[in-house]
């Protein structure tokens, strides 16, 4: 299996002019987090898909982690995309490089959690104080995504964590079939829904916790909960 961390966004809404998955939370960049979580899932190879002041990230990866630059195409499909000419197993897990999950067992989760399905996302509920938009995932009755959509949440259902793993083959042709939206984006969320209607995604339900930091705010939680750790 190979991992693939996605880190080509900016943290302009923190109020930085760096890479946002370099944004450092108790001490440590947020990617460097996110591999620890690949590592523990005993990823053979792990790649990183760059753009933004990519040479922040590429100076503080180690040499065996491979750096691969998004192209012209903007959005998280595109950024993937990017990474699967260098795939080189059957099985890609992939997350983004900029959400703090802890404990960070669910990567390990994820990573068996699909083998005799297409794939397998990682969910967990939302709270009741969640306000932002977000992907809300839906089931089938048998817990498999039917598909997940952009918007307002509501308590007791499931948000998309970002963490996700599938075949190289279906998850190769799901990217191949986005279109540009309407912000001039490919996203991963579409790829995802084309997967789910032509195939099995299983769901792997996480009850720890995850940061999604995307706010001053948010930063200053993960680092408050991260500290008293």
């Amino acid at each position: 299996m190979i991992g693939v961390i996605l880190a080509a966004g900016k943290g302009t809404r923190l109020g930085l002019d760096i890479p946002k998955a370099m944004v450092e939370v108790a001490g440590k960049p947020l990617i460097s987090y996110v591999i620890d979580g690949m590592r523990k899932a005993e990823v053979s190879k792990i790649i990183v898909v760059v753009k933004h002041q990519e040479e922040i990230i590429r100076d503080y990866l180690s040499p065996e982690i491979q750096c691969v630059r998004q192209g012209a195409d903007y959005g998280t499909a595109a950024a993937l995309r990017a990474a699967m000419p260098y795939v080189t197993e059957s099985m890609v897990l992939a997350a983004f490089g900029d959400v703090l999950v802890y404990p960070d067992s669910i990567y390990r989760q994820v990573a068996n959690g699909f083998q005799s399905e297409h794939g397998a996302i990682a969910i967990d509920p939302i709270g009741p104080t969640v306000k932002e938009r977000k992907g809300i995932v839906r089931l089938r009755p048998n817990t498999q995504v039917w598909r997940i959509d952009e918007q307002l949440p509501h308590p007791g259902k499931m948000n998309n964590t970002g963490i996700f793993a599938f075949w190289k083959g279906i998850l190769y042709e799901g990217l191949n079939a986005v279109k540009r939206n309407r912000a001039g984006e490919y996203t991963l969320t579409s790829a995802i829904n084309y997967i789910a209607m032509r195939g099995r995604i299983n769901t792997v339900v996480y009850d720890g916790t995850i940061f999604d930091i995307g706010t001053p705010d948010k930063l200053a939680e993960a680092e408050a909960f991260m500290e008293a750790l």
